[in-house]
């Protein structure tokens, strides 16, 4: 099932269910309004035990990075995330970098 708000719902073998969201296409060589299919935001098994995960972006990345994970007694494992190198996301015709987008790396992990 899925809806042009870019919500996707997969609905898996004996009851349980994953629901995606729209993941900004920032520096995939995709336009930056365009939107690609595929960040997880919930998993609910056959029991209704939910598990919600959280995203963040930032200016000058290339994708998107999970910010936390909420698991279904309420335990949340968060994320935080520094830079750790540049990437060239747009070549000109000699084949000169024209724009560039960082990769982060996970800083800490905060486990409940």
């Amino acid at each position: 099932e899925c809806a042009r708000t870019g919500l996707y719902l997969l609905y898996l073998p004996k009851g349980s269910t994953r629901r995606y969201r729209a993941n900004p296409a920032v520096g995939t060589g995709y336009a930056p309004h365009e939107i690609v299919p595929g960040l997880i935001e919930e998993a609910r098994d056959a029991n209704n035990n939910v598990t919600t995960y959280l995203w963040t972006t930032f200016p000058d990345q290339i994708h998107a990075y999970i910010a936390s994970v909420r698991d279904p007694v309420h335990r949340t494992t968060s994320y935080t995330y520094e830079r750790s190198y540049e990437v060239c996301v747009q070549e000109g015709p000699q084949g000169q970098c024209q724009a560039t987008r960082w990769h982060y790396r996970v800083r800490t992990v905060t486990d409940p």
